[in-house]
This record gives structure tokens, sequence and C-alpha cells, in this order.
């Protein structure tokens, strides 16, 4: 499930709008956008930021059934914007071995907000909630 989020986010730093886009689910709702809407607009943000760096860190997983909610701690660098912030992704897993996105919200953060939550909140993994400290987890 990490190796499907790193993709994800080196996808979405390259301008491989086809490939990004086809880790969405059919059904993928974001701030009352369906999946049309929300493409359209990825891809308007997307030309406008250009040279876009990413870095996530995986702060809690939970899993239920086929579903799975990650929070990740995100920095984003482009031409135009420089933001941290909360990202939260909904995914289903797909008879394929992987996963596909159906949702997806964003927590624009402070710097100290941010690195409060960065220090503060261990990894927490749902189901038998075994939780590891951030430290053993990588940042891509």
């Amino acid at each position: 499930m990490l190796d499907f989020v790193h993709r994800w986010k080196t996808l979405w730093e390259r301008d491989g709008a086809e490939a990004y886009l086809a880790l969405y689910a059919p059904e993928f709702k974001s701030r009352g956008k369906g999946l049309k809407e929300w493409s359209a607009y990825k891809l308007r943000v997307n030309r406008l930021n250009q040279k876009r760096r990413i870095q996530v860190t995986p702060t809690r997983i939970e899993f239920d059934g086929t579903e799975v909610s990650i929070d990740l701690l995100q920095q984003f660098n482009s031409t135009r914007i420089n933001d941290l912030g909360l990202k939260q992704l909904g995914l289903k897993s797909v008879p394929a071995g992987t996963y596909l996105i159906t949702s997806e919200e964003w927590e624009a953060l402070s710097l100290l907000e941010f690195e409060q939550k960065r220090l503060e909140s261990p990894l927490r993994l749902g189901g038998n909630q075994k939780v590891l400290d951030l430290q053993q987890l990588p940042s891509f």
C-alpha cells in the first residue's frame, strides 16, 4: 500500500497526467467534485504549478476490509505554491492487487502545526492498533 502512495506521489510530481489520473476510482469524490470535474481541476492546477516537489509522510493507516484510509503529512513546493498540510486519502483495493483512490481531502497547516503533527503523531495502523514511531517510516 505504501508502494501505491509512492507511485501516486511520483506521478503527481511528474507530468504523467494519464497515469496519475488512472489511480483514481470512477466513484471518486473530493470537495463536492466527481472524478470528471476533479480531473479537469487537477490538470489546470498542475499546468500552473510546474516543477512540483512533494514529500509525504504517513501518520495514520486504517484498514477496513477492502478499504484503506491514510493520513499523510504533505509538503508541496512548485513554481507558484509552497504549502504544508494534512492529506487524507481513501483507497479501495482492486482485483489487480493494487488500489484506487476513492476520496481525497486537504487541510492546510501552519509550520508550527505541521511540525507538531510530524513530531508527536505516531503512525497508527488500524485493526490491531499497532503503533510505530514515525522515525521508522520513510518519507517519500
